[in-house]
């Protein structure tokens, strides 16, 4: 078993595609829905399907119904064949080379100028290796936003990132933008045996027709696509991975499906792959200095204020999150009645929504609890708005608040943090690490109201406390949880998965 937090790769005859491995997929702990434990970020910015993107079909390839149909994951698929015998790293592969593609030309009659050749590992590659990501939604969470910067800033000089992406939905502009090819697939529901299964089959096909050497899959269903289309395809796979499982059969299904390698998002989820067998990386999310500065310098404030009811003239205190209970926006709600007893200039800004169908009733939830605790004209609940936007919030407050109760990472605190904002948020895994108590914010026991209301009004005493701990957690967290870090770590797993050499790339952000 690999020790915590290396990545250990199986060499020849231990591949895993040679095993025959039965499984079946089914009603997932997490099938239809990502269930509250799964950490996809802070969705508080997301496109979701009250705010749609671009529905130009540039760099997309659109494989079955239109955008508009968003149907759900879920039920039971029956138990399928064996996984057939695949080649082993250190075995010849017959590989395809496509090289890019016009986005307007079709690669199942034109192969543009690709070749055909052997590839061993340790090969150098004259052109850019081809690697698709698997992503089983439409809309942007905060698992979707570790993928868009990890491709923001992936070494194109030596791999051609492409998304192949289950359901329709706005991700494709936002990936557009960044310059990669989407290929989107029918929407589907899992119990949808046939359907499953040719989604696997097409994956497996444009592996061939696009000459993809390894598949990415962003999540934990993703998996189940993108680890048994690999294995058809033989070719490598790797797998992102959010949170950690709840015990069951389809998950132990799921986990039986072979990979050259799991990215991790913290320790908590490390330890648990690691446990299951698994060679595991911890990978942290990475958050883009560059692009949020860049986001929130284009946003007044006075603007801001107008666009969303605000007063400009109050200290904004903000949380950013999807609106789920286990985040905890109630706490804040009543931390924020408190505040206001000793800090009037104060007002409360709730970015964020339901995302992916849940807990649609939760926000009207909360404007009651407002309304009863008579701040109802003292918070404003923005809903999702544009990135840029929340990222001008975030560089406007003065304080951010993330009271959630479970939470691998926490994008919102590292976004903050890079943006020079003090953060009082509740001491979960994530968190815990993100903030240095006393030196970049401050922790509190999770779950415990009164001392989080103690708390938010505490650090809203001291201006140049909030000063101090602001710079700190700015320069920490481009140490430790840059973009680019994410990158070149993610591009060296990708090497030693297709056991090709790793080369330091140069910095470039797209």
């Amino acid at each position: 078993m690999p020790a915590h937090g290396q990545h250990v790769f199986r060499g020849p005859g231990q591949s895993g595609l040679g095993e025959r491995t039965a499984f079946h997929l089914g009603g997932c702990q997490r099938a239809g829905h990502r269930s509250p434990r799964q950490s996809r970020g802070t969705a508080r910015g997301a496109v979701g399907p009250e705010r749609r993107q671009g529905s130009g079909t540039r760099g997309v390839r659109r494989i079955g119904v239109p955008a508009r149909r968003q149907i759900g994951h879920r039920g039971v698929l029956p138990r399928s064949p064996p996984f057939p015998d695949g080649p082993e790293i250190g075995k010849p592969v017959e590989i395809r080379n496509a090289g890019t593609l016009p986005r307007d030309r079709n690669p199942r009659t034109e192969r543009g100028g690709g070749e055909i050749r052997t590839a061993r590992p340790g090969d150098t590659m004259s052109s850019p290796v081809p690697i698709a990501w698997i992503s089983c939604v439409g809309e942007k969470g905060g698992a979707e936003t570790l993928m868009i910067e990890c491709l923001r800033v992936l070494d194109r000089t030596r791999f051609r990132p492409e998304v192949i992406q289950l359901r329709p939905g706005p991700l494709e502009g936002l990936l557009r933008e960044l310059d990669v090819v989407v290929h989107v697939l029918e929407t589907h529901r899992m119990r949808e045996i046939h359907k499953v299964a040719g989604a696997i089959l097409r994956i497996r096909s444009l592996a061939k027709e696009r000459g993809i050497r390894l598949l990415h899959s962003n999540g934990f269903r993703a998996h189940a696509y993108g680890g048994t289309a690999a294995a058809l395809a033989g070719i490598a796979e790797v797998w992102t991975t959010h949170t950690v499982e709840q015990p069951g059969w389809s998950t132990a299904a799921i986990l039986a499906i072979p990979t050259r390698g799991v990215l991790a998002n913290c320790p908590r989820t490390r330890d648990y792959f690691v446990s299951k067998g698994k060679p595991t990386t911890l990978v942290w999310p990475g958050v883009n200095r560059e692009v949020l500065e860049s986001a929130a310098a284009k946003c007044d404030r006075t603007a801001l204020a107008s666009r969303y009811g605000i007063d400009a003239g109050r200290r904004w205190v903000t949380v950013g999150a999807r609106l789920q209970r286990f985040k905890g926006q109630d706490h804040f709600l009543r931390a924020l009645a408190r505040a206001l007893r000793t800090a009037p200039d104060i007002h409360g800004i709730v970015v964020g929504g339901s995302l992916f169908g849940q807990e649609s009733d939760y926000q009207r939830e909360l404007k009651s609890l407002a309304a009863s605790l008579g701040i109802a004209d003292r918070v404003t609940f923005t809903g999702f708005i544009p990135d840029a936007d929340v990222a001008g919030l975030l560089a406007n407050s003065t304080l951010v608040v993330h009271p959630a109760m479970e939470e691998d990472f926490g994008l919102t605190v590292a976004e903050a943090q890079m943006l020079g904002v003090p953060v009082v948020a509740y001491a979960a895994v994530g968190p815990a690490v993100i903030l240095v108590p006393g030196e970049t914010g401050w922790l509190v026991p999770v779950g415990d109201e009164s001392a989080l209301a103690t708390t938010v009004a505490e650090a809203l005493g001291s201006d140049l406390r909030l000063r101090e701990f602001g710079g700190a957690g700015r320069t920490r967290v481009e140490r430790e949880f840059g973009a680019v870090a994410q990158a070149r770590k993610t591009e060296e797993i990708y090497s030693m998965a297709m056991g090709i050499p790793h080369v330091g790339p140069p910095h470039s952000v797209r």
